[in-house]
């Protein structure tokens, strides 16, 4: 149903919008947060060192066309197009691991292929265009896969400590979170872990699925935000159908919609109260609920400027912005610009090319590079590295071409958005460490006491909001890999001062900054002495407190 609809708004005329309600510019990305209650406009710019990253972007698109304009008169003619890579070709020529990945298919391009005109060749402007169509955006956005590997951890967790099964945790079922948990140390290191409460889950690793413009969130990743394309997006009406539709009659009214009467009487066009596919469509063509600035600097400072109406829900935590929502909690972090180029990997491919010239002569042509293993990768991408097209590539081409594609990291930001889920794990994990200590599981109850809105003395899922982070940073992101979450358990840190005593911290084999009755190596009495708090646990001021005392009854 909701398709049909969809297809039925791409052929509607497109509304008219005052001048004020446009969508974002090339150097922004438009995201639909699909919270509960109602979606979100987030609009968020980025400037690397003070310039746009749209146009950094399109400085190393120029490098590109002033390749292939090889006599140099500013455009392009067909014969000099024709090696042009495509989208997806160019999209891995600006990751830095490509350059040794699979070579991008061999595809001759055409000058319908970026002007209607072909008789006045393809200029610069042109060639942008085509680019931005196909998706090589400046800032590409990317959704890590964690948000299904943490739900799954989530759900299980709450099911363990939730004994009656009546959809909260009261106080008394986590202060036995202790006894409950503990059973599931299955490696005997008085630890929970992740893996330990959903044995045999996935853990995720990975660069992170690309999240396209007017597309589906990609499968097992975070379904709550949306890339939106900078005109109708028929795609953004069906995920604002699917998710705020309440009577599926295919329109939302401004009590499904959740949006202020403002927002939604300058998106309903036709004043009939509701808002259809085609209205929805163009949702994101207003002034956003909130925008965005990163700047990717030495401070790499976040600036976040909300609607009027949303100002208080803008706070700070360690210097950066966080969207605190009834149901969510976004926070935005810029990372350091950073040059992720690897530098001497070209050098390989030079020393490769002067191997093989076996009779130096100073060029190779095709025959030579297809029957060298090294240097399979430039059988398809001869045309582009044979600058002059005399059939031949010269170490000079070889390098310039090196140089061109090595470059490209640099020439594009990258906005990666995390999901932890509802965070319960997360929560009891005091110190980050990806496991569960017994410290921490004995205070649960007074890590999680705050989350009791309704004061009723127990905690339900509702009061667990959703956990969202958004890490901007210059070139490609970093990746994800939880397959070795929180610290090495082989060689634990060090978590108490040098000065606590000796014993304790030899005592302390799991390294976590607590002495268990199990690594106690006195008598239970003696263990029961040192323990004045009886909360089980021998802390380094128990253990310091104790020691002072021996020492005075000397």
């Amino acid at each position: 149903m909701y398709r049909f609809l969809v297809v039925a708004a791409c052929v509607v005329v497109c509304l008219p919008l005052p001048a004020s309600a446009q969508p974002a510019q090339s150097d922004a990305v438009d995201l639909a947060f699909l919270a509960e209650g109602r979606p979100y406009l987030l609009r968020i710019q980025v400037k690397v060192e003070g310039k746009s990253v749209a146009s950094i972007r399109n400085d190393y698109l120029k490098k590109w066309f002033d390749h292939f304009d090889r006599n140099g008169d500013g455009k392009l003619d067909a014969k000099e197009i024709e090696h042009a890579p495509t989208g997806p070709a160019m999209l891995q020529f600006m990751r830095p691991d490509s350059f040794f990945g699979k070579p991008p298919g061999k595809q001759v391009m055409r000058l319908a292929d970026f002007v209607k005109d072909a008789s006045a060749g393809v200029g610069f402007a042109d060639f942008v265009r085509y680019y931005d169509k196909q998706g090589v955006a400046a800032l590409q956005v990317s959704s890590d896969p964690a948000g299904a590997y943490y739900q799954e951890v989530d759900d299980a967790l709450f099911k363990l400590l939730d004994r009656n099964g009546d959809g909260k945790i009261s106080k008394q079922e986590l202060d036995d979170a202790f006894d409950v948990l503990m059973k599931l140390d299955t490696n005997d290191d008085e630890y929970v872990s992740a893996q330990e409460i959903v044995p045999g889950i996935s853990i995720p690793f990975g660069p992170g699925a690309p999240m396209k413009p007017g597309a589906a969130p990609p499968a097992r990743t975070n379904t709550a935000f949306y890339t939106i394309t900078g005109d109708a997006d028929a795609g953004l009406a069906t995920a604002l159908l699917a998710r705020y539709d309440a009577d599926k009659n295919g329109k939302l009214s401004r009590a499904e919609s959740g949006l202020p009467k403002d927002v939604f009487d300058l998106l309903d066009a036709d004043k009939n109260g509701d808002l259809d596919a085609a209205e929805l469509a163009h949702w994101h063509r207003r002034p956003a609920d909130f925008n965005g600035t990163v700047h990717l600097d030495k401070s790499s400072r976040v600036e976040l400027a909300p609607d009027k109406l949303l100002v208080k829900a803008i706070t700070q935590v360690d210097g950066n912005p966080v969207i605190s929502l009834a149901s969510a909690r976004v926070q935005i972090l810029g990372e350091n610009a950073v040059r992720t180029v690897v530098p001497g990997r070209a050098n390989q491919f030079v020393s490769a090319f002067r191997q093989a010239d076996t009779k130096k002569r100073g060029y190779l042509e095709l025959k030579d590079v297809q029957m060298d293993r090294q240097l399979q990768f430039l059988a398809q991408v001869f045309p582009i590295v044979d600058r002059d097209g005399d059939g031949k590539i010269t170490e000079k081409e070889l390098q310039a071409f090196a140089d061109l594609q090595a470059g490209g990291a640099d020439g594009f930001a990258s906005l990666s958005i995390a999901e932890s889920g509802r965070n319960l794990f997360k929560l009891l994990d005091a110190n980050g460490d990806g496991r569960l200590s017994p410290r921490e599981l004995k205070n649960a109850w007074t890590r999680l006491s705050h989350l009791d809105a309704n004061k009723d003395g127990s905690i339900d899922r509702s009061e667990l909001v959703r956990q969202f982070q958004l890490t901007v940073r210059h070139g490609p992101t970093k990746g994800f890999d939880l397959r070795k979450p929180g610290m090495d358990t082989a060689s634990p840190r060090s978590v108490v001062s040098p000065k606590t005593p000796l014993w304790f911290r030899k005592m302390d084999r799991n390294g976590d900054g607590d002495v268990s009755p199990r690594e106690f190596l006195g008598t239970r009495e003696e263990f029961n002495r040192i323990d004045t708090d009886g909360d089980g646990l021998i802390s380094p001021a128990e253990a310091e407190q104790y020691d002072r005392k021996i020492r005075t009854e000397k």
